[in-house]
């Protein structure tokens, strides 16, 4: 449940050095880079603002090439089409990688491991803070 949220993050990389093929990228492009890419491609790919991300597919000292998820707005998610697009390093005005945050992993995992520790505890002892066997009495209370 919270565990994809939790436990990755992005980190900032130079572009000159990107990720090996196969992670999951986060780019600011330059103003020229975004209206470049919005005359190649128009309103096709999801972007926010400056920015694109998508995996990282190829990289060389002159361009990225990122596949980016597009989808039809009447298909739904199930029907995700990946298209690739090649971005000048020139044009990349900050690179990020998606990471994992170890420290946030171990928070979660103690969180949720706490949890169910408590939920077996209650299920096993029947109450909390009480015990499950009371006096018996033969008679009417006095």
């Amino acid at each position: 449940m919270l565990l994809p949220i939790a436990c990755f993050r992005y980190t900032s990389v130079p572009v000159a050095s990107p990720p090996a093929p196969g992670h999951h990228v986060r780019m600011e492009l330059t103003p020229a880079g975004v209206t470049r890419l919005s005359e190649t491609l128009g309103n096709d790919i999801p972007h926010s603002g400056h920015g694109i991300e998508g995996d990282l597919v190829h990289a060389d000292a002159g361009q990225l090439l990122v596949g980016v998820r597009v989808w039809s707005t009447g298909a739904g998610a199930a029907n995700q089409l990946e298209q690739r697009i090649a971005i000048p390093v020139q044009d990349v005005a900050n690179l990020q990688v998606k990471t994992v945050d170890r420290q946030r992993t171990a928070f979660v995992a103690v969180g949720v491991g706490a949890v169910l520790v408590t939920v077996v505890a209650h299920y096993i002892r029947g109450t909390f803070g009480g015990t499950t066997t009371g006096t018996v009495t033969s008679g009417p209370p006095e």
